[in-house]
């Protein structure tokens, strides 16, 4: 009789801890899934801020030609910088934008061969650093 009980707790334990290491397990990769989806969905507002301040940068020097830069402008969930821009007159003008987002930088840098009547884009490139 003694024999039968010990067999039936050891099982029962064993059985619990099986369980017990299979919910942490999934607990445990779950919280990392949710870690590496609020992450790609923060790095990709710090890539759409970045084209929202490339549209505004735009936008301003279409309409007076000696913009600048040197603006920040904060969103909701974000800011970015428009960085001095290079250049001056209609032609040849480099814009750099720098874009936060919790912690993710997105750093956009354009060329552009001309500003009007229309805005022609050389070159646009995301880069680690200016």
């Amino acid at each position: 009789m003694k024999k039968r009980g010990f067999i039936a707790i050891t099982s029962v334990l064993i059985i619990s801890a099986i369980l017990l290491s299979v919910t942490l397990s999934l607990s445990s990769r779950s919280i990392g899934e949710t870690t590496i989806s609020a992450g790609m969905h923060s790095s990709h507002n710090a890539r759409v801020l970045s084209q929202a301040c490339l549209e505004h940068t735009l936008l301003k020097l279409q309409r007076v030609l000696d913009y600048a830069g040197n603006e920040e402008i904060v969103f909701g969930q974000g800011a970015c910088s428009v960085l001095p821009i290079e250049g001056s007159g209609n032609d040849n003008r480099i814009v750099r934008i720098h874009s936060t987002s919790s912690e993710y930088v997105y750093r956009t840098e354009v060329t552009l061969s001309q500003i009007s009547p229309t805005v022609t884009i050389e070159s646009r490139e995301y880069v680690s650093t200016f």
